[in-house]
């Protein structure tokens, strides 16, 4: 049975008045762009809403703790510290000071002794000779000597092996200066007397 063998309705009455096809009505430009504006609206609302309430909760006030103020301590002395106990020193060793050499006088009589007048008055240089010989010094003989120039009464010798026989002479007629002269001296071996106006007998 084909379909015009049926009676025409109200329906295909409103149907005839439609559009055929897929064909539809175009858009208007106001709604093509309405989007894009609730975009642009609806955005920077909610941006600015966002700040806001971050703001508002960083400048919220937090609650601060409460702190009980101590009065300050009093500063105590210093504790002494107990002394120790007394303890005993570690004695110093005794420095051993080596034995000054003494002169032998038996060796006395083997060293010669001049002994010069330089400016003490007649005699003196004679009785200065004559102590040397009591002591041992038998070897000792006196003389002028007006030419010499020096300024005390002094002992000479000419080595050192000489050294404690010239002091050993010194001693005994309380002479101070003794020197070691071996440009000055004649003999080396040989001690020399040279007696002043300062010597006291």
């Amino acid at each position: 049975m084909s379909e015009n063998s049926y009676p025409e309705d109200e329906f295909d009455q409103i149907g005839r008045d439609l559009p055929a096809g897929v064909h539809r009505a175009p858009r208007s430009t106001f709604s093509k762009v309405l989007p894009f504006l609730i975009v642009l609206i609806v955005m920077p609302l909610l941006a600015w809403g966002v700040v806001g309430l971050v703001k508002h909760n960083s400048t919220t006030p937090s609650p601060k703790a409460q702190t009980t103020s101590q009065p300050p301590k009093k500063s105590q002395p210093p504790k002494a510290s107990p002394s120790p106990s007394p303890t005993e020193e570690p004695k110093k060793e005794q420095e051993t000071e080596e034995p000054k050499k003494e002169f032998d006088s038996a060796q006395a009589a083997s060293i010669p002794v001049s002994v010069f007048n330089v400016d003490a008055g007649n005699g003196v240089a004679g009785a200065a000779a004559q102590k040397l010989i009591d002591y041992g010094f038998t070897d000792s003989a006196a003389s002028n000597r007006p030419d010499a120039v020096l300024d005390q009464t002094t002992v000479y010798y000419g080595s050192e092996d000489l050294a404690e026989a010239a002091k050993a002479v010194g001693e005994q007629l309380g002479i101070s200066s003794v020197r070691l002269a071996p440009d000055i001296v004649a003999e080396k071996g040989r001690i020399y007397v040279y007696i002043k106006s300062d010597y006291q007998q």
